[in-house]
């Protein structure tokens, strides 16, 4: 990992000219300031790799094991944003993720990049290559899941037990509630069947994923946390997936969003602002999830989106959107 000093000699030309151009396309005549941190705890901390301050029209941006492309792309980011509050356009809840303003900041700074990268190529090819995020889904796409989601009427008492397939389309009368104590049973998840196809393709896109250092696969399942995280991680070993090196993003613990695919869309649109990908996939057997994963198109234009619907044999087919 490269040190401070060693960033700002290799990257702070590069950094400059980049910001005149930058502003240049977003019509900003004077910069703001802006900060560089070499923090990595603090990127942690904030879940964010920078940010923009109205109060002191101030840019922050972290640059803690970043290559400077990446740092880049968070400066026209926040650049965007600075813009929009030239022209008065920032309130109080414009930074919250998937609204109008956020989702305009993407989109300039998609383009901002892919121009910047035709008129200075050699920048581009100085930083490693983009990679690929591959997402998928766990019940119904890896796993053949028999764990019910109970309906409990006004009194608590139940009415209904759904199947994966079910839940997906159901929709909860009022004054009902859910109840997921099977999708949180560890016990209930390790005696599950794996649907193969679809496991050992996981398992094929992981191998050549480690190629490329920017590329990334991940779990993105509408289940919040397990009540024994070990036994869950083991049901993965035991199958031959290697667990430790994939991230398990659980979509259920977001209180964001108020249905599973908005969450699901929240949990990858955090990857591509993280990440530095070329395009994005998702493998799931829910046709809604995927339709909220292809919106994030107009957030990353830079990005080639692919969806997959999974059937319940393994098999896949393209998903295009309705």
């Amino acid at each position: 990992m490269k040190k401070f000093k060693q960033f700002l000699n290799e990257s702070n030309g590069n950094l400059n000219h980049f910001v005149g151009f930058a502003c240049s396309h977003l019509g900003i005549s004077r910069p703001p300031k802006i900060h560089l941190i070499h923090d990595k705890k603090e990127a942690q901390k904030q879940k964010s790799f920078g940010g923009y301050h109205p109060e002191s029209k101030a840019i922050y941006v972290n640059t803690a094991g970043r290559h400077p492309v990446d740092v880049m792309r968070t400066l026209a980011h926040e650049l965007s944003h600075h813009k929009q509050d030239l022209e008065k356009r920032l309130k109080v809840d414009s930074g919250k993720t998937g609204s109008d303003i956020e989702n305009e900041a993407n989109a300039k700074a998609g383009i901002i990049m892919r121009n910047y990268g035709k008129a200075n190529p050699n920048i581009f090819e100085s930083a490693s290559h983009p990679g690929s995020l591959h997402a998928f889904d766990i019940d119904g796409t890896l796993m053949d899941t028999s764990a019910k989601v109970h309906v409990l009427g006004p009194n608590g008492i139940r009415t209904d037990a759904l199947s994966h397939d079910e839940f997906n389309k159901h929709e909860l009368p009022h004054g009902h509630s859910y109840n997921f104590d099977d999708f949180r049973s560890s016990e209930h998840f390790d005696k599950e069947k794996p649907i193969r196809p679809m496991l050992a393709k996981l398992k094929a896109i992981h191998s050549n994923s480690k190629h490329n250092p920017n590329s990334k696969v991940i779990m993105a399942t509408a289940r919040a946390d397990f009540d024994d995280k070990d036994k869950f991680l083991n049901t993965w070993r035991k199958h031959g997936v290697d667990i430790d090196n994939i991230r398990v993003e659980r979509a259920g613990n977001l209180e964001t969003h108020e249905n599973t695919p908005k969450r699901k869309a929240e949990v990858i649109r955090r990857h591509l602002n993280n990440g530095n990908y070329r395009e994005a996939h998702l493998y799931d057997d829910d046709v809604n999830n995927l339709h909220e994963f292809l919106k994030l198109k107009k957030e990353f234009p830079h990005i080639d989106f692919h969806a997959h619907h999974v059937h319940h044999d393994g098999s896949t087919k393209k998903y295009k959107g309705e």
